[in-house]
């Protein structure tokens, strides 16, 4: 019941403060208060427009357009193609849905473009969508690591291209998707 009550505290607080997104994996960790499950993305998923990750995460692409529709689990990494304005190949954005609300999420992402716009965005506190470029987010690098700890639930995320200062698609690799469990929490407190 301790714990009920402090996640219901940490909760309460949490809706009075903005979500805060996070560059480091470690900083996350430690703002994080429910149990989180890890995503490994261990077994192989053949490219399709929604996938099904082994924990139940769904990853679906929308607009596919050209040959290069990537969207699949290979060499222990989640590999997608997204495509910004005037490119051809891929998708025009991929939405990631939790099997259960969350609270929080972190993912490394690897192989952005300088030049294509990648975006990640979500409603983390119910004042609609906010959006992060992914290359400054990583501090004009391609690879980095992108987690949120929102101030209330939330069921999904998108990444697109929307923009860029070269019309083309970015094929970008992903690996460690780790999420806050809620369901842990009230499901251990009761057995």
């Amino acid at each position: 019941m301790k714990t009920i009550t402090a996640l219901l505290l940490a909760f309460s607080c949490a809706n009075t403060l903005a979500a805060t997104i996070y560059n480091d994996r470690n900083n996350w960790l430690n703002a994080t208060v429910a149990p989180i499950v890890t995503e490994s993305f261990d077994n192989q998923i053949l490219d399709a427009t929604m996938i099904t990750f082994d924990g139940g995460i769904t990853a679906t692409g929308s607009n596919p357009m050209g040959a290069n529709q990537d969207n699949g689990v290979f060499n222990a990494q989640w590999e997608f193609r997204i495509y910004n304005p005037g490119a051809d190949n891929g998708f025009a954005s991929i939405t990631v849905t939790f099997p259960l609300p969350v609270m929080a999420f972190g993912i490394d992402i690897n192989s952005i473009s300088s030049s294509r716009g990648a975006k990640i965005s979500g409603d983390w506190d119910g004042n609609g969508d906010q959006v992060t470029d992914l290359w400054t987010h990583h501090g004009a690098t391609s690879n980095g690591f992108f987690g949120v700890v929102g101030n209330q639930p939330f069921s999904e995320f998108t990444i697109f291209a929307a923009d860029g200062s070269t019309v083309g698609n970015d094929f970008i690799t992903a690996d460690d998707l780790s999420y806050e469990d809620l369901d842990l929490i009230f499901t251990d407190d009761f057995e």
